[in-house]
């Protein structure tokens, strides 16, 4: 599996971020095969923003559609989501790949010390 670029990581995030677009791609995952109606239908949306979802979702390579007769049927790409979950899982080691040696974290600090190191402004 090739290694996802950040420009594909985050039209992917951003793709999944919507909460509307997050659970109709949910639905898709789940191995069916859905109409856009029924993804309207389902949501409660218009068609025209399950068109917009759609869009965003496919141009993320996360769905892609194929018409069957009338009907536009939509589906999910496995290796897309796949490769995303790879990049994730780097991600959340540090960007380190197991053969890179130790997991490199940068320091925390807290809000409070944060706060405290800010100068403060007198007002006049």
């Amino acid at each position: 599996m090739a290694e996802m670029d950040d420009g594909r990581f985050v039209k992917i995030a951003k793709a999944l971020a919507d909460p509307t677009r997050l659970r109709i791609f949910q639905a898709v995952a789940q191995g069916r095969r859905l109409c856009c109606g029924d993804v309207g239908r389902r949501f409660q949306v218009s068609q025209a923003t399950v068109s917009h979802h759609l869009r965003v979702l496919a141009e993320a390579g996360l769905v892609e559609s194929r018409r069957d007769g009338q009907l536009v049927r939509v589906q999910a790409v496995p290796g897309t989501l796949d490769a995303y979950r790879a990049a994730v899982e780097r991600l959340a080691t540090c960007g380190c790949r197991p053969d890179e040696g130790e997991t490199r974290r940068a320091p925390r600090t807290s809000d409070r010390e944060t706060a405290q190191r800010r100068p403060v402004k007198a007002h006049v």
